[in-house]
C-alpha cells in the first residue's frame, strides 16, 4: 500500500502574515495532525511571487501511511482543526488556502554521498 500525501498552499499578502502563519503551524497545528495520523509533516516556505497579488506562500505537506489513514483523518479530525484555523485566519485580509491529496509514488532517500 502507497503512502498518501495531504498539502495546504497559503498564500499571503505579506511576508509578516506568512511569517504568522509559520509560527501557528509551529505551535500546534501540525502536531495536531500528527497526533491525528499523519506519519510525517513538512512546512516549506515557497519562494516569493512578485508577479502574483498573494506573492508569500507556505505550504504544509503531510504524509499518512496510506489512503484509509489520509480519510479518516479528513473525515474524523479534519474539520475540527480547519474550524480552529478558520477561526484564527477567516478574518485575515490578503490570505487563500489551497487544499490537495494525492498518492506517494515514490520516496528517495541518498543511498550515497
Amino acid at each position: 500500500m502507497n503512502a498518501s500525501a495531504y498539502s495546504v498552499r497559503v498564500r499571503c499578502v505579506s511576508a509578516r502574515t506568512a511569517d504568522e502563519y509559520i509560527a501557528w503551524l509551529r505551535d500546534g497545528h501540525v502536531q495536531e495532525v500528527v497526533d491525528c495520523g499523519a506519519v510525517a509533516a513538512a512546512i516549506v516556505r515557497l519562494d516569493p511571487d512578485a508577479t502574483a497579488a498573494l506573492g508569500f506562500g507556505v505550504e504544509v505537506r503531510y504524509t499518512f501511511p496510506d489512503r484509509a489513514a489520509m480519510e479518516a483523518y479528513l473525515r474524523d479530525h479534519a474539520p475540527r482543526l480547519r474550524a480552529i484555523g478558520t477561526a484564527r485566519w477567516g478574518s485575515v485580509p490578503g490570505i487563500a488556502f489551497e487544499r490537495s491529496t494525492g498518492a506517494v509514488v515514490e520516496t528517495y532517500v541518498p543511498t550515497r554521498r
